[in-house]
């Protein structure tokens, strides 16, 4: 059995499934049928699509499409938890390091975006306006009761240069 990892829709309507060891895979007919993409056997927690019809898919590393998912070649080299594209076709990549990075240029160069602290996990992100957006994040701390979780939501309306918390240490339950 293939265990799925991830679910998104493109905007043509392919249904498109990340794998835990198998790669990605892609439906043409609401799942009845599935073709391999291109992309190696690696594991696909996060799928996102470009408005110019890339696709980014990864989880221990990033890869991007540029042909429908028929190739894939190595964009960042880096363990990431969420993959996001705005309507302005930037990317924004989650990292383990702490850091939500973003490319405006399709990949080819990165910039740290946002970081919000030790141990700041981002879990998603969307975006308001142009350069409105919302992040939420976790943090994680060991207590005498056990392992601890605390949750934040950020929001920025001058894309980045400030962000105002929206909540701290609530319940978000479906969004993280």
């Amino acid at each position: 059995p293939v265990r799925t990892e991830a679910l998104e829709i493109s905007g043509n309507d392919l249904i498109f499934a990340g794998t835990r060891d198998w790669g990605l895979f892609y439906s043409s007919n609401f799942g009845d049928e599935w073709i391999k993409t291109g992309l190696p056997n690696v594991q696909v927690e996060n799928i996102a699509f470009a408005r110019n019809g890339f696709i980014y898919a990864g989880y221990l590393n990033v890869y991007r499409s540029t042909d429908s998912g028929q190739t894939f070649e190595l964009v960042l080299d880096k363990f990431h938890r969420s993959i996001y594209v705005d309507k302005m076709d930037n990317i924004y990549i989650s990292t383990h390091d702490d850091e939500l990075l973003k490319s405006a240029d399709y990949c080819n160069t990165w910039e740290v975006w946002a970081n919000f602290g030790p141990d700041a996990h981002v879990g998603n992100m969307i975006q308001l306006g142009e350069s409105s957006f919302i992040v939420g994040y976790y943090t994680f701390s060991e207590g005498p009761g056990g392992p601890y979780y605390s949750y934040h939501t950020m929001r920025t309306i001058d894309n980045g240069l400030s962000w105002q918390a929206l909540s701290d240490d609530m319940e978000l339950r479906g969004f993280l």
